[in-house]
């Protein structure tokens, strides 16, 4: 009896997190503006079923914040009336596809603000409000890299350097870059290490929560593969030897043959 009931008690408590999953996300946590400034924030499905169609309200609750614009993804179509949104899909929306992105607006912003975005329907599911915070900062907060490390190159990083040239052997196949920053929030990219012979750009992106993101560019060359010369130069070396022998075999005989002749004309 006690199982039963702690079984019905745990299932009890998972139902929420089934039925009130989220069905949409957003690409960042936030969106920081100046006081005049527009910044943009993706909608991206997040539900686990497909989806062809599906609306929203989306409204600000401040005079100071506007939405600029609101443009459907690759293969959205959008319907805009006033503050209420619906959109269409060519194929069905997958979960991490983007809905739209939104452009905000910030109008002689005072204080952090928020906007809403409610009665939420995304094919037959219905979805809670969603709140995309709008906070005022002073000035935009540079995203850099603390460091790249290889055990291949010697990089002499700095922060505000952004692009770095280096040459290799042709026995280096592959890098192995490795990038940090000071925020553990950051997320980094690198493009493919593989390299080719003859130039090779690589990428290291580091991008905040906010979207602000930086790129540092690696410039790798790869040199071509040397030819083993050694042989060709005992050869040569050979070669040269063979001939000095004809050379000081032709003066003696030269020579015993002008000794020859003088010594028949003396008889």
């Amino acid at each position: 009896m006690k199982k039963r009931l702690l079984f019905l008690i745990v299932s009890f408590l998972l139902i929420p997190n089934i039925i009130f999953a989220d069905m949409i996300t957003f690409d960042k946590e936030k969106v920081e503006l100046l006081e005049n400034d527009t910044q943009s924030i993706k909608i991206i499905y997040d539900g686990e079923e497909e989806i062809s169609e599906g609306s929203f309200t989306i409204y600000s609750l401040s005079d100071d914040i506007s939405i600029s614009s609101i443009k459907g993804d690759t293969g959205v179509t959008l319907t805009i009336n006033n503050s209420n949104v619906s959109f269409e899909t060519t194929k069905p929306l997958k979960k991490g596809d983007t809905i739209s992105t939104i452009s905000l607006t910030s109008n002689n912003l005072k204080e952090s603000s928020n906007v809403t975005i409610s009665k939420i329907k995304l094919g037959n599911e219905e979805e809670d409000n969603k709140i995309i915070p709008c906070n005022l900062i002073n000035e935009k907060k540079e995203v850099l890299l603390s460091s790249i490390t290889s055990d291949i190159l010697n990089i002499e990083f700095d922060s505000n350097t952004y692009e770095y040239n280096f040459t290799v052997g042709n026995d280096i196949e592959v890098l192995d870059l490795k990038a940090t920053s000071d925020n553990s929030n950051d997320i980094i990219t690198i493009s493919d290490q593989n390299l080719k012979v003859g130039t090779n750009n690589i990428i290291i992106k580091v991008e905040d929560t906010s979207g602000n993101s930086k790129e540092y560019k690696i410039n790798v060359f790869r040199e071509k593969e040397k030819l083993n010369t050694s042989t060709d130069k005992v050869e040569i070396k050979e070669n040269k030897t063979n001939y000095y022998i004809i050379i000081v075999a032709s003066i003696l005989f030269i020579v015993g043959d002008l000794i020859y002749l003088k010594i028949r004309k003396n008889k």
